[in-house]
């Protein structure tokens, strides 16, 4: 231990303050005193606590760049400073748009663990961990949610049309919570993209030991693989499938297998191209197409044509990004087409 001198930040008495410590009370006005913004402060005559309050007006007026400075600035005379690595962290993230957004993820855990390291106990470690978790999931909403329509992370996940993103920023939340649903579930949406299924299965099922939205996490669970069935090749891989989803819904499996069978209800080359069966895109044309085509003649074969080649097409379609986004743009004209039929066909 060490004395190093200071001043009261409310009295400006002179101070000699123990270095191994967080707070002490000043001898003289009797006001707690953070010891290391004390001691940086007389130091350098910077004023940290004065710093993290612009950073975060900054953060508040989406001045993103400018909190980021901020907090860099507190760094440099107070590197255990916690609050300024966790807001260091997300003012980076959100310097950058989120189709960008992925290849800056590593330099913002680096600063979310950095802060964690910092802290002086175990519980203290998990209160910036919870704190972590909830700034991911609310930053997630805020980014896509609206444009999704949803209410909540979980229905941002159901209606997810851009998977990478969505996934890539709630995953980390498995860092710093193991058994959080949400982050379990985003680990399990990653491999069922890369058609890991059997680690796909691993997370779901334990996403549902996890969570307290149980029957929520299940419709999502089985909404999301009965779109990406058409992925899965192995005979053996399907059965897997279908038996899991037997189990955590009684009949879910059995009607994932009739619709595999008859390749019925699947919007492939649309799935593919908006990365969700419950994209918003997708589950306008499937309205359609049910309410629509298949009263016709014509629209009965043309679905039929469509189920022949469509699984097909989608394999494509859907490990290749410049053919996910040329087939979203073809798209676009039959999208506009039908949302009209249905502004004059609808009450």
């Amino acid at each position: 231990m060490a004395f190093k001198a200071a001043k009261c930040p409310n009295c400006a008495g002179d101070l000699q303050l123990p270095d191994d410590r967080d707070n002490v009370k000043c001898m003289y006005c009797g006001s707690d005193i953070i010891v290391r913004e004390a001691i940086k402060a007389a130091a350098g005559g910077v004023n940290i606590e004065n710093l993290i309050m612009l950073a975060k007006s900054a953060e508040k007026a989406k001045r993103n760049d400018e909190a980021y400075e901020y907090y860099s600035t507190v760094l440099e005379h107070d590197p255990k400073n916690i609050n300024a690595w966790i807001g260091k962290g997300f003012s980076h993230w959100d310097r950058y748009t989120p189709d960008k957004q992925s290849k800056y993820v590593v330099p913002d855990i680096e600063c979310f663990r950095t802060a964690i390291e910092h802290a002086s106990t175990e519980g203290k470690q998990q209160e910036i961990k919870q704190y972590i978790t909830q700034k991911i999931i609310q930053r997630t909403l805020d980014w896509w949610g609206k444009s999704m329509k949803a209410q909540n992370i979980y229905e941002c996940i159901l209606t997810s049309g851009v998977l990478p993103h969505v996934y890539s920023d709630l995953q980390i939340i498995h860092e710093f919570d193991p058994i959080n649903d949400i982050g379990l579930i985003s680990l399990g949406f990653n491999r069922l993209l890369i058609s890991q299924f059997t680690e796909a299965l691993e997370y779901f099922h334990k996403a549902l030991s996890a969570t307290t939205q149980k029957a929520l996490v299940t419709d999502i669970i089985v909404a999301s693989l009965s779109g990406y069935q058409y992925l899965i090749k192995e005979p053996s891989q399907r059965q897997h499938v279908f038996e899991f989803l037997e189990r955590i819904k009684p009949g879910a499996g059995k009607q994932i297998h009739m619709e595999h069978t008859n390749t019925k209800k699947q919007c492939f080359i649309a799935t593919a191209a908006y990365g969700s069966p419950m994209a918003f895109e997708v589950r306008i044309l499937r309205t359609f197409r049910d309410e629509y085509l298949e009263a016709t003649e014509w629209g009965k074969a043309f679905i039929k044509y469509y189920y022949l080649i469509g699984s097909h097409l989608a394999r494509l379609i859907d490990k290749n990004q410049l053919l996910r986004a040329c087939t979203r743009q073809l798209l676009k004209p039959v999208l506009f087409t039908v949302k009209k039929y249905y502004r004059g066909n609808k009450p």
